[in-house]
């Protein structure tokens, strides 16, 4: 799960996300149209064996009329596998 907060959440104009993987220089949107601040996914449906375990996970915010725009990026995670 992953969570974040909006400085300024409306101003009247309301927010939808989405939230997207960096790896190797690749994005890949994970979902779109998240209408709150928190997103949840099983790491083992985005990530196969042959993946590389760095990665970044990166939030764009906008509004429905797109006036409003805005992302964020985490720095670079490692994913660790269980054995």
């Amino acid at each position: 799960t992953i969570n974040w907060r909006v400085k300024n959440p409306d101003d009247g104009n309301p927010l939808h996300f989405s939230v997207s993987k960096i790896q190797n220089g690749v994005e890949t949107q994970l979902s779109r149209g998240v209408a709150g601040t928190q997103f949840s996914v099983r790491l083992d449906s985005i990530f196969t064996d042959q993946d590389s375990s760095h990665f970044s996970l990166k939030v764009r915010a906008y509004s429905v009329d797109q006036m409003i725009k805005g992302e964020a990026e985490t720095s670079e995670l490692k994913l660790v596998r269980a054995r």
